[in-house]
């Protein structure tokens, strides 16, 4: 075990001294709030930025300031992390099922994320209500097709779009508040985003785990191409001073 934070993510790094490969193991065991996880990158023993999950089979760029590296886990969120980009074609060659290339994510974990989904917009739209009549899996492909559609159905009786789009091809020097209606955020490639509080300084420093995180999504597959992360309506209660 490698990691330095103090938070419920860990980091447990594996050698094999025989071929010099190493794997970096980091898993959040809070299934409800995303957590930052960082180390010394001395220990670590290979100094690189970009690393490839292979878990995802998607690429990971790990923050860095100063002696220190380390990145933010979503919810019950885990990464096997690998320096070595061939090392992904060796597991595929390994897999005996006959597949050419393995999926990425098995289908049905990407199912449960979909399903995790419909849920919990359905909670944010409705509170927590009796599921029983809900198709979730039908639902989930819904999401998976048209996540705007998908939330405009729980409106039938108006057009009001109570969704704000962000498109990272085009929308990167637009400022959004966050709403108190659903933020979706766009984008070609897989991704991960986070909003901070506002009251933050501008630059993250890693390890300041009292920066409070507004929100922390995953990008999905979207049906037609492309991936999408959906924020959920967001609630504040205005904040004073303490006299001095």
């Amino acid at each position: 075990m490698i990691h330095r934070n103090e938070t419920q993510a860990l980091a447990l790094l594996r050698s094999h001294p025989e071929t010099g490969k190493t794997l970096l193991v980091l898993v959040n065991l809070d299934c409800e709030e995303p957590s930052p996880v960082f180390w010394q990158r001395s220990d670590v023993g290979v100094d690189h930025r970009e690393w490839v999950d292979l878990l995802t089979d998607t690429p990971v760029t790990l923050l860095a300031d100063g002696p220190v590296a380390g990145i933010t886990l979503a919810p019950g969120e885990a990464m096997a992390l690998s320096p070595d980009q061939d090392d992904l074609p060796a597991l595929a060659a390994e897999d005996h099922r006959g597949e050419d290339i393995p999926a990425p994510v098995p289908d049905r974990v990407m199912n449960q994320k979909f399903r995790a989904g419909v849920l919990a917009i359905k909670t944010a739209i409705h509170g927590y209500t009796d599921v029983n009549g809900l198709d979730l899996d039908r639902a989930a492909r819904h999401l998976a097709d048209d996540p705007l559609e998908f939330i405009r159905s729980f409106f039938p009786e108006t057009s009001e779009n109570r969704v704000i789009p962000f498109d990272v091809t085009k929308d990167l020097k637009r400022q959004v508040m966050v709403p108190p209606v659903f933020l979706l955020v766009k984008s070609p490639v897989g991704f991960r985003a986070e909003i901070l509080d506002a009251r933050d300084p501008d630059r993250r420093i890693l390890g300041d785990t009292n920066r409070q995180s507004l929100g922390y999504e995953e990008g999905l597959p979207l049906k037609a191409g492309g991936f999408f992360a959906l924020f959920m309506p967001k609630t504040f209660r205005k904040t004073t001073n303490p006299a001095a």
